[in-house]
């Protein structure tokens, strides 16, 4: 595993830094800041079951069900070339939210700490930081940060080399392996590899106590 991890890295490196060998047209934002950039929320393309949950008060098992139900619901997660694995989106919102009990997750259905600079958005400030020029994008619905995580990571330029990495494995038909890939997610914290090394152990503790979880 570590031999292919290697292999991975090095060619998903050399796909970031020579654009023509990538076959994907990535849109360069304004800011580039952690996973906070101000990218436009996309609808659904088909219908999807209407679930919702309230954070603040969740359990770990309510909060796996329900993110489960929210990646089932996203089109994107039923198309390889754009499917994120169900326990990386799973460690990365747990990780975020408190399991779905944070102030963000609570009062604006954030469970990634999502930002933006608009001042036109929807949004509430940071408790220590009333006056800041960003804020946490409140969504309508339990499910919208989901949705906006995939557009995210499907779309931003700062994950360019974990899409190169996860069209590496579709390649070689290759299952996608969350811990391959959530180390080209180092951008999406200031805390960079801790936060990548801090994920990678909750990627590891999901599988374990939820074993009954299907990644696709």
């Amino acid at each position: 595993m570590i031999r292919n991890w290697i292999y991975i890295t090095i060619v998903a490196l050399i796909l970031a830094l020579f654009p023509s060998f990538n076959t994907q047209t990535v849109t360069e934002e304004q800011h580039v800041l952690k996973q906070h950039v101000p990218l436009p929320l996309q609808k659904p393309v088909v219908e999807a079951e209407v679930i919702s949950i309230e954070f603040g008060n969740v359990s770990k098992d309510d909060f796996v069900n329900f993110l489960s139900k929210c990646i089932d619901n996203n089109p994107k997660h039923h198309d390889i070339k754009t499917r994120i694995p169900k326990d990386l989106i799973i460690a990365q919102a747990g990780h975020e939210s408190s399991w779905g009990n944070s102030r963000f997750a609570k009062e604006a259905n954030n469970l990634f700490g999502i930002r933006t600079w608009d001042p036109e958005r929807d949004q509430i400030k940071p408790l220590k930081v009333p006056n800041s020029p960003w804020g946490i994008i409140k969504f309508e619905n339990s499910c919208g940060s989901v949705d906006f995580y995939y557009e995210l990571i499907n779309n931003h330029n700062a994950y360019k080399s974990f899409r190169n990495s996860r069209q590496i494995m579709i390649r070689q038909n290759q299952e996608l392996d969350s811990l391959v890939l959530v180390n080209f997610l180092s951008m999406f914290s200031e805390l960079g590899q801790e936060y990548v090394d801090r994920l990678t152990k909750s990627i590891i503790q999901i599988r374990k106590e939820y074993p009954w979880l299907q990644q696709y």
